[in-house]
């Protein structure tokens, strides 16, 4: 092999190598509500054992992007591939099943039940002993077991959205998605949730796709997107992520 030959093989200092198998797949979507697309040929990967961010301005689509991987949104154009199977055309709770649990910004607790039936009512899919399940969340978060029996919506924010991340993970699913957990939260919760998020993945060794605002998310993560109205921008580790000029316009003035 000749040394041009080896050069061309080796990738240059401007490109990171992704190692991995890929978990999820999303393909050049196009999506939106009625006649009005607000993803415009989005696509990214999250390998499995991966934390992932995807991060974006108010009005990027990200909760847009979500939705068409979750099945609540059809995508006019493009694909969703899970674990080597093509999943576009399926229903939120067919991807359930499939072993995604999404849990949404808004409404993700029943405010009137208790700690506990929250965690049990996440876990409804669940074939194996509801116990088990409820033995590693109290194991990760001791808070939620301190307050089990506590109405969850007389809980703190922070608090109630360890509850909803919690929640998700009941299933046992393949990968969690999170979609703004520490939106409208103070900036010490944040830190707490985004810790809390980090342990799961450590702990429980899920696959974690978290759509974020905040850059305190950057860090943690493995890879990163930025979405900007409808597209795909950045697509890169997450240490170069911090460095790009377009996430340093967005999040740290410039």
């Amino acid at each position: 092999m000749t040394p041009e030959q080896v050069a061309e093989e080796e990738p240059s200092d401007d490109e990171v190598t992704r190692g991995g198998k890929a978990l999820l797949e999303v393909k050049d979507i196009t999506a939106g509500y009625g006649d009005i697309d607000v993803l415009f040929d989005a696509s990214m990967q999250v390998n499995r054992g991966e934390f992932v961010v995807l991060i974006g301005p108010n009005g990027a689509g990200k909760t847009s992007l979500i939705r068409s991987i979750d099945g609540i949104i059809e995508p006019r154009k493009g694909s969703v591939i899970f674990d080597g199977e093509e999943v576009t055309q399926l229903s939120p709770a067919d991807m359930l099943e499939k072993g995604v649990s999404t849990v949404p910004q808004e409404g993700n607790i029943f405010t009137d039940l208790s700690v506990q039936d929250n965690l049990k009512m996440g876990a409804y899919t669940y074939g194996g002993p509801i116990e088990d399940r409820l033995e590693m969340v109290y194991d990760l978060f001791p808070i939620l077991k301190e307050r089990s029996d506590q109405e969850a919506g007389t809980m703190s924010g922070g608090q109630r959205q360890m509850l909803a991340i919690s929640r998700g993970t009941m299933v046992d699913p393949d990968m969690l998605v999170l979609d703004e957990p520490t939106a409208g939260l103070q900036p010490n919760l944040v830190t707490d949730v985004l810790e809390a998020i980090q342990t799961l993945k450590e702990e429980a060794n899920l696959t974690i796709l978290l759509v974020a605002q905040t850059e305190k998310a950057i860090p943690m993560a493995d890879w990163g997107y930025l979405l900007r109205s409808g597209e795909i921008v950045v697509d890169d580790s997450a240490d170069r992520l911090l460095e790009n000029e377009l996430v340093s316009d967005l999040y740290f003035g410039g």
